[in-house]
């Protein structure tokens, strides 16, 4: 089963059922001064020990992804600090039974952007139509080694694609 996917850009309510969006310096600051703008709490995740990482998406120039991952027990942070990326995601249910397309979805992120995934949903590391984007990546410790499941696509009978770019 081929799925194509339409390249839509993050916002909270667009990413809603995989996770949240944070957009910095969005709305009003909740304090500022000559030399400061201050924005409190745009999102509350609690990771307990956090383990930082960076993950580089390196383009390619095929838009496929190969795998997905899943941490059933943590959210997954990811933040592009350089260049732009998009993520394919795909709800926690989304190989339960026969495919199903609407279950799967691909999102444009800016640098900058701060991208929460929920628990449990499929993931892998993020795309780019620069050479190369650098993005920071925040979970629970242990999570790469103790709470991961990888699910190669070819296997599963699926080519996944961002189309639309």
């Amino acid at each position: 089963m081929d799925i194509s996917l339409k390249l839509k850009k993050v916002t909270d309510p667009s990413f809603a059922e995989y996770g949240q969006v944070v957009i910095p310096r969005a709305g009003t600051p909740d304090s500022s001064g000559p030399d400061h703008n201050w924005w409190d709490a745009l999102a509350v995740v609690g990771l307990g020990d956090a383990s930082f990482g960076v993950v580089e998406a390196i383009n390619t120039g095929e838009y496929r992804q190969g795998s997905l991952e899943q941490h059933k027990h943590t959210k997954e942070i990811v933040i592009p600090v350089e260049k732009d990326v998009f993520l394919v995601v795909a709800k926690p249910d989304a190989f339960e039974g026969a495919p199903d397309a609407s279950k799967f979805a691909a999102f444009y992120a800016p640098a900058g952007a701060v991208v929460i995934l929920n628990e449990g949903v499929w993931h892998k590391a993020p795309m780019t139509l620069s050479d190369r984007a650098a993005c920071l990546v925040l979970y629970k410790a242990g999570t790469g080694a103790n709470d991961k499941v990888v699910l190669d696509m070819a296997e599963q009978g699926l080519e996944i694609r961002v189309a639309a770019l």
